[in-house]
């Protein structure tokens, strides 16, 4: 009977210890240091197609040639060709002052580190005097685009921190009002850690009051139908 236990025995050692010696297989190498060490080039010959709904991620290897996954690029806001914006915003101030005043606002997650793309294009119309009457004082107005991050989660980015900004001036012609549609545009790239945030957008407008003749100004924005906004993100190790 001891006999046959001691036998039992020796064999589950021997089978512990075949198992702990491939736990680390190398090829090309002697001393694997992963379950399966290559030292020398992979190939694999046949490869599944996968259907277009399939979620799957990409393949990537750090400094050292260990193999990773990382997620594949998102559209985290836009993308669709949707007028991104449909409710129009009116942004008025009087002669030597300035006003803002939020006209969109995107909240996002990121479950990996990312470099994340922002780009929109808004539209801006109906560039008058605050009463509602034609500018007609020569004097140039500023018109702006701000774009910001709020309070932020799983990153040290401050909130209210400006990411881009685009502004264009404009003169109103002393004999009458120049009507039709501009376009604020924006783009910028941050990398960002895991975690959520909230970007918002914001219109501004501007009056130098240079002098008594100054009208201030009041200005339209996102009253197009094509206003856009496009947040991807591009997961990095």
């Amino acid at each position: 009977m001891k006999t046959i236990k001691l036998n039992y025995l020796i064999i589950m050692m021997a089978f512990l210890g075949f198992n702990t010696a491939i736990a680390q297989v190398g090829i090309g190498t002697e001393n694997p240091t992963n379950k399966l060490d290559v030292n020398g080039d992979v190939r694999i010959r046949t490869i599944e197609d996968l259907p277009d709904d399939t979620t799957f991620k990409n393949i990537v290897a750090d400094d050292s040639g260990v193999v990773k996954s990382i997620e594949t690029s998102r559209v985290l806001a836009g993308g669709d060709g949707v007028d991104a914006i449909p409710t129009s915003t009116t942004i008025s101030t009087p002669g030597g002052g300035s006003a803002d005043h939020l006209i969109a606002s995107r909240t996002f997650t990121l479950t990996q580190r990312s470099i994340v793309s922002i780009s929109s294009s808004v539209s801006v119309a109906n560039i008058l005097r605050p009463n509602g009457t034609s500018l007609t004082d020569g004097i140039a107005k500023l018109i702006t685009l701000n774009v910001k991050f709020d309070e932020t989660g799983g990153d040290s980015v401050p909130g209210n921190e400006t990411i881009v900004e685009d502004a264009f001036p404009f003169t109103p012609y002393i004999s009458g009002y120049a009507s039709g549609y501009f376009f604020l545009n924006v783009s910028a790239k941050r990398v960002l850690e895991p975690g959520t945030y909230i970007i918002n957008f914001k219109g501004r407008v501007y009056s130098p009051g240079t002098n008594y003749t100054d009208q201030g100004v009041k200005a339209t924005f996102a009253g197009a139908t094509h206003d856009r906004i496009d947040i991807i993100a591009q997961p990095i190790p």
